[in-house]
């Protein structure tokens, strides 16, 4: 029987030294430090086996690294192909400083820190934007599947454009049904290297066609760490 489903495995980059000092990234591209290639290493090796078919990561080094650590151990190696939509949110003039000093000038603006768009940054309307972009490509995937057995993309991007995601999923129910779902672990930043796994199927129900089953395997897993 042929397959329409994906299988999605998100992983957030390996640590950096701005996410050692706590210090806002974005695009400032910073390689991982020793620790986070150590991480991308152990996910690697704990995940050998998975066979994936496709691989995608953001353009910044500590993505495109933390991919090419991991499918070093592939037994199904695959190229990766970069894509600037994966990227963290831009913060402009914000970058290398502390969370708190955004926050604080968000508040002097009347905004939550998100809502706010610092000096040269990206708005969170064109972060959210681009990333759903990057996902709905991916749906039109399962739209086209006949394989036999379903395609598992690995995709390795950021903590703030993980997070963001999975909240546009929870805020889209004319779009998605989620499964299996626990909103409030899902939307916690996940650690670096941390994986989380999901299947993608269209909805088969006469009342919900047009929409896309996501049912969740694996949320926030940092079990080759053994870090909770």
């Amino acid at each position: 029987m042929m397959s329409r489903q994906l299988i999605l495995t998100f992983v957030r980059h390996g640590e950096t030294s701005l996410n050692v000092q706590k210090l806002i990234q974005g695009h400032t591209d910073t390689p991982l430090s020793e620790t986070g290639i150590n991480q991308a290493e152990c996910l690697g090796k704990s995940i050998a086996d998975v066979k994936f078919t496709k691989a995608y990561a953001s353009d910044l080094c500590r993505a495109k690294r933390t991919a090419e650590l991991i499918l070093k151990h592939s037994q199904n190696p695959v190229t990766i192909v970069e894509d600037n939509r994966l990227r963290e949110r831009s913060y402009g003039e914000m970058e290398g400083k502390y969370f708190q000093i955004l926050i604080d000038e968000a508040a002097k603006n009347g905004a939550k820190m998100w809502e706010y768009t610092p000096k040269g940054a990206e708005s969170f309307p064109q972060f959210v934007g681009r990333a759903r972009s990057a996902f709905e490509d991916l749906c039109k995937d399962v739209e086209k599947s006949n394989a036999e057995e379903p395609d598992n993309y690995l995709i390795v991007t950021h903590g703030g454009w993980l997070t963001t995601l999975f909240r546009d999923w929870f805020s889209r129910n004319d779009k998605y049904i989620l499964k299996n779902d626990h909103q409030a672990q899902i939307i916690r930043l996940s650690h670096n290297t941390g994986l989380t796994q999901c299947s993608i199927s269209p909805a088969t129900n006469e009342n919900e066609k047009g929409k896309f089953i996501i049912q969740f395997l694996k949320i926030n897993d940092t079990s080759h760490l053994n870090v909770n």
